[in-house]
Formats: C-alpha cells, sequence, structure tokens
C-alpha cells in the first residue's frame, strides 16, 4: 500500500473514524507515523469534518514542531504537499475495506453465538457483496495473445541485465515474473543480492523499487553491505567520511529505494502483507527461502514445495523474485554444483523457478566463486548466447566492497 495514500484516505472524518484503527496497524515509515499522530491529534483538537491540507501544514509547523529544522521543514511540506494532490489508490482503499469487512463479520458471529441467528443471514449477505465487489471476470486470467505485446513482454531487449556478465550472457536480461534461485551456504549470497540489486535499480520501471527480507544476518550488515555493492567502496572508506557516503549514497539511489525488511521470524503472510502494503516494489529478494515460515503441517520436502509455489506466485504478482537456497552437504568444497543439490527440495523447488544459479566455492579460494547455470528456460534476450544457457564461469568475490565481477 502507498503510504501517502493511505494518509489521503483520512482526509475525511468520517473515513478517519472508520480507518485509523486499520490503519495504525500498516506498517509506516517514522515521517508516516509522525504524520498520522499528528492528524490524529488535529481531528480532536479542531471540530473539521475535511481537512485543508495547507492549514494543517501551517498548524503542523507552527502548533505541533516549532523546532523542526529547515531540511526537516522542507521534507515535511513535501510530505504534506504530496497527500494534497494525492486520490486514494484502489489497493488502500480495498485494503481497509477487508479488513472493516472482517469486522462486520466477527461481531455478527458473536450475535449468532447469543442467539441471533439472523446475523447469519446478515453476515452471508454481507460475504456476497464482498465477492461481488472483488470477483475477477475469467478475462483477467487470459494471456493476450498480440504478438507484439508478447515480444514486448518475453523477448524483446529491455528488460533488466545482470552487474555480473557472464550472467548476462547465460541466462540473459530478467523480467517481470522471473522466479530465480540458488546457493551454498558462506558463498557470499548476501553479497549477491546486493551487488545485483544495486546495479539492477537503475533499470527498474518507473516507480519501481526493490526489497530484501532478510531472516539471516543482521539486518544492519545488509544495509552496510548494500553501500559498498552500491559505490564500490569498503568500510573502512565508509566509516572515514561517513557524511560523503552518505551524500554520495543518496545522489547514487536517484530517488529510488531498496528496502531491508529485517526479521527473524518473518512468515509467508508477513511478507504478503508487506508487498500488498508497498507495490512499488519490483525486485524482491527472500535471504533465505527456507527460512521463511509457512507451511508447517506439511512434510518438510511438500512445504519447500509449497514456499517456491508461494514465491513463484509472488514473481507473477509484483515483478521478479531474487530467493536464495541452501545446497546440502554434498555440495561443501566444490566447484559447480547441479540442481539435485538443492537442500531438502527433490523437484518442487527446481520446478517452479525460471533459473537455477548454484554458486559454489573451494574453501582456501577466498576471493572465487563458482556459477553453474543448473536450469534455464528463458528466451533468448538482450546479450544471452544461446550455447551458454547452462554454463558454468568462475568469478571474482570482492568481499570487502560487496562486489561480484566478471574476472
Amino acid at each position: 500500500m502507498n503510504v501517502l495514500s493511505c494518509l489521503s484516505l483520512i482526509g475525511e472524518r468520517n473515513n478517519f473514524d472508520k480507518y485509523i484503527k486499520y490503519i495504525k496497524g500498516f506498517y509506516l515509515n517514522p515521517e508516516a507515523t509522525t504524520l498520522l499522530k499528528d492528524i490524529e491529534d488535529y481531528y480532536r483538537d479542531d471540530s473539521v469534518d475535511t481537512i485543508d491540507w495547507d492549514e494543517f501544514k501551517d498548524w503542523f509547523h507552527i502548533r505541533r514542531h516549532p523546532t523542526f529544522n529547515p531540511t526537516q521543514k522542507k521534507m515535511y511540506s513535501h510530505l504534506i504537499d504530496t497527500i494534497k494532490g494525492k486520490d486514494p489508490d484502489d489497493d488502500s482503499v480495498l485494503r481497509v475495506y477487508e479488513l472493516n469487512t472482517a469486522d462486520i463479520i466477527t461481531s455478527l458471529m458473536r450475535e449468532v453465538e447469543d442467539g441471533n441467528t439472523k446475523a447469519l443471514t446478515e453476515a452471508f449477505d454481507i460475504i456476497d457483496e464482498y465477492l461481488t465487489d472483488n470477483i475477477h471476470s475469467a478475462e483477467d486470467y487470459m494471456v493476450d495473445m498480440d504478438v507484439t505485446k508478447l515480444v514486448d513482454a518475453v523477448i524483446k531487449g529491455d528488460g533488466i541485465e545482470w552487474r555480473l556478465n557472464h550472467l548476462n550472457t547465460s541466462v540473459g536480461q530478467i523480467h517481470s515474473s522471473d522466479f530465480i534461485v540458488g546457493k551454498r551456504p558462506e558463498t557470499g549470497s548476501t553479497t549477491f543480492i546486493t551487488s545485483e540489486f544495486t546495479y539492477m535499480l537503475s533499470q527498474l520501471p518507473d516507480g519501481k523499487n526493490a526489497i530484501i527480507f532478510n531472516n539471516e544476518e543482521g539486518g544492519e550488515k545488509i544495509g552496510l553491505r548494500i553501500i559498498q555493492s552500491a559505490l564500490n567502496v569498503t568500510s573502512h572508506e565508509i566509516a572515514a567520511d561517513p557524511t560523503k557516503i552518505q551524500i554520495d549514497f543518496k545522489d547514487y539511489l536517484d530517488g529510488r529505494r531498496i528496502y531491508i525488511c529485517d526479521a527473524p521470524g518473518m512468515n509467508t503472510k508477513d511478507i504478503d502483507r508487506i508487498l500488498k502494503e508497498h507495490p512499488d516494489c519490483w525486485l524482491i529478494g527472500l535471504n533465505v527461502l527456507d527460512k521463511v515460515g509457512g507451511f508447517y503441517r506439511k512434510d518438510d520436502v511438500a512445504r519447500y514445495r509449497s514456499l517456491a509455489e508461494w514465491a513463484r506466485n509472488i514473481a507473477k504478482k509484483y515483478g521478479v523474485v531474487i530467493a536464495i537456497a541452501q545446497a546440502d552437504a554434498s555440495a561443501e568444497g566444490q566447484q559447480y554444483l547441479d540442481q539435485t543439490q538443492l537442500y531438502g527440495s527433490k523437484t518442487g523447488v527446481q520446478g517452479e523457478c525460471d533459473i537455477l544459479i548454484m554458486i559454489g566455492r573451494i574453501v582456501d579460494e577466498k576471493d572465487r566463486r563458482y556459477f553453474s547455470i543448473a536450469k534455464n528456460k528463458k528466451p533468448t534476450t538482450g546479450l544471452m548466447e544461446i550455447d551458454k544457457r547452462h554454463a558454468k564461469f568462475s568469478a571474482h568475490f570482492d568481499e570487502v566492497r560487496g562486489r561480484f565481477t566478471s574476472r
């Protein structure tokens, strides 16, 4: 959900009273949290039915935050002006509608328990109304067989290219709905994601960003590694002049974002919710797939297959998913791995992904990693060379600068 659209939704008191409890449950960044609290107090202090955002901005700066510095004032003024000119988007409206409907039905079920049998009929009517409002027609699921559109979507060279050029020649460009997976522990898989994501960021469709769901090492380490990968700098260089690095990193991003969602216990529902609230996320990293919670009633093999199916559906809905998975113990010390060495999966994960990139290493070689394209069902795109579709190659691993390079 777009955060500013979410706040524009409560510009009228009726909507505020109806939806505030749901919006408080959404993920909001610190700036949006501050605005939400002040909107709440504004309604409490003033007998207004509709917010005049220009008047609210004056109230916000003069009465609520007179000590803000010029930079803070400029940032919040821009946010409020954006809210002022923004209509609530469909995702914002739908989510609060869903939660409001759920609350009504829960209340009616309590009435049924207390003996009001008519409440059950009312609940069914509300459910039927909800389904009617949100049902998809068969046409929504049909592929448009227009040849030009198919070429644009699948083959035409306007996809996203890799930093690691060997991947451009072997698997080609990545496109919306692609699902990519693979690795071996301690091969630099986190660096692989940060190295590629920071290179791909500027190529994303307009208005789209990247997100990394991290349940592995600490989120702050991921943040630092992203800066290293983006700017090709060491941690010592960052520590020597963090102010300059902050400016350089902001310039590098050029208005785009790489979100880091750091939650060791996250499950599929958590990720679904966050992606729904952040529809701008097109490039999605899962670090690591097998540690995502969910589907625990199934045995390990079936659970892992279900996780892969879930990740595939995320890719189809939002953009591209690159998921890190584990290789099994047989891969220890081995250069080039095959798809049978994917831990915990016989064929389920392998069957779901478009591209399976296996990364191996020799223990004594700290700066080399070995890539094998164990699966590739992509059509020829971009720089792909047909005879390299299942290539094996080594790459330089620069751990201190957070990059993989083809040398």
